[in-house]
């Protein structure tokens, strides 16, 4: 039982290897209940960001009705554009992970200690307060233009499933990938149907 039926030999070490084979039962409910929840999901987080981003300026938005409606189409403006144009959800999980966790996990606890004054600091406290924010800081930076960079340079159109290799495999990946399907030293660029 799984999510995929009928992979070809050797699919774990080709291009996107979880869309080779055939969908199952279990697969397409599993994937009708992420759209699901995916949809019962968005009702609360687009009201709460429109809420939040009018919170930055009450006075501004609760005058202008027509602001409130600019900011709500400039966002389903912004959701399109990235769901029609990102085409790997690993690079969009990178950018939000260096963005948001990172500054939710990370930073804002180290300056919350510091704003609340919940408690005495010592010395050692502080040099691994600092420590920890400079490296938040770092992952923040570096790992946001990491994934940006990615977005960017990445070909809007990735390349079909089960294309042998995929990018990044090792060495040993390979010759598994070869016992499997044969062919000793030979790569294989077969498109598998």
């Amino acid at each position: 039982l799984g999510m995929r039926a009928n992979r070809p030999a050797g699919w774990w070490a080709t291009e996107r290897p979880w869309e080779t084979g055939t969908n199952t039962i279990i697969g397409q409910v599993y994937a009708w209940t992420i759209i699901v929840n995916l949809l019962l999901s968005d009702a609360i987080y687009v009201p709460c960001t429109i809420v939040s981003v009018e919170a930055v300026a009450p006075d501004y938005f609760e005058d202008h009705k027509v602001a409130r409606i600019i900011l709500r189409l400039v966002l389903t403006a912004f959701r399109m554009i990235v769901a029609t144009s990102i085409t790997s959800f690993i690079y969009l999980t990178n950018l939000t992970s260096a963005c948001f966790v990172v500054t939710n996990n990370i930073i804002l606890p180290v300056i919350g200690f510091y704003v609340t004054k919940a408690h005495p600091v010592g010395p050692m406290r502080k040099v691994a307060h600092a420590f920890i924010g400079v490296f938040g800081f770092y992952v923040l930076v570096f790992g946001s233009y990491g994934a940006i960079m990615n977005m960017i340079t990445t070909e809007a159109v990735p390349p079909p499933p089960g294309i042998y290799p995929r990018p990044g495999i090792s060495d040993s990946c390979r010759k598994e990938y070869h016992k499997v399907v044969g062919g000793g030293d030979t790569i294989l660029h077969a498109a598998i149907p």
